[in-house]
């Protein structure tokens, strides 16, 4: 039996219309003409505050945390509702928990919206627990809030392994001593995933499966 903590947003759902359309709606909302540029969804991942900040940033626009807060009141009301499990994930995960493995997330996202998406989208109760950021920013570094989860739940690194598509799932994972494998569904590409040091890489969730030689 193996431990593993799975990513959020570009790991189980596709949540990238939903974000984007209220990225939109904040940047416009502060005055400027912003339109999503090819690649828009790469910069999904880490914590709201830090995608705005690269949004803003050609603007000459410091108004980060107003921009958070418009992004969150546009998401809960609208964008939310365009999130999808990937094709594959309710399988995958199903068949996981089955062959008794103990699955956990760890998202940049707010808990809320956490709890939210995995009720909507079915996948919730395969989850022992659900460790999303806080309102007071605390977690946002996300190698704080993964050594969070796995103090809250006495979990040993080598017993487990974190999934996730982005550097910073990467980075985490191996500042608290577990191995990263990369997938290459979501919105982070190889040379991303290679480049900060995942353990291993999968091109489908019915590959997690036989994955956990990683673990």
């Amino acid at each position: 039996m193996h431990t593993l903590i799975f990513d959020l947003d570009g790991t189980l759902v596709d949540s990238a219309p939903g974000i984007v359309a209220s990225l939109v709606h904040a940047v416009r909302a502060l005055g400027h003409d912003f339109t999503p540029f090819a690649g828009t969804e790469l910069l999904l991942g880490p914590p709201m505050t830090h995608v705005l900040s690269q949004l803003l940033a050609p603007y000459r626009d410091d108004r980060v945390a107003q921009g958070v807060e418009l992004y969150r009141e546009h998401y809960a009301q609208h964008g939310i509702a365009f999130t999808s499990p990937y094709p594959g994930i309710h399988t995958a995960i199903a068949e996981l928990a089955t062959r008794g493995h103990v699955l956990h997330v760890a998202t940049s996202k707010r808990q809320i919206f956490a709890e939210r998406i995995l009720s909507d989208t079915g996948l919730r109760g395969y989850f022992r627990s659900i460790h999303g950021t806080s309102s007071d920013g605390r977690l946002d570094d996300k190698a704080v809030l993964l050594r969070e989860l796995l103090e809250a739940w006495d979990i040993t690194p080598v017993s487990a392994c974190m999934i996730g598509d982005k550097r910073n799932d990467v980075i985490a994972a191996h500042a608290n001593g577990l191995p990263a494998l990369g997938i290459l569904w979501g919105y982070g590409t190889r040379a991303e995933l290679l480049g900060s040091g995942a353990d291993a890489l999968l091109e489908q969730p019915g590959q997690l499966i036989d994955a956990f030689h990683c673990a």
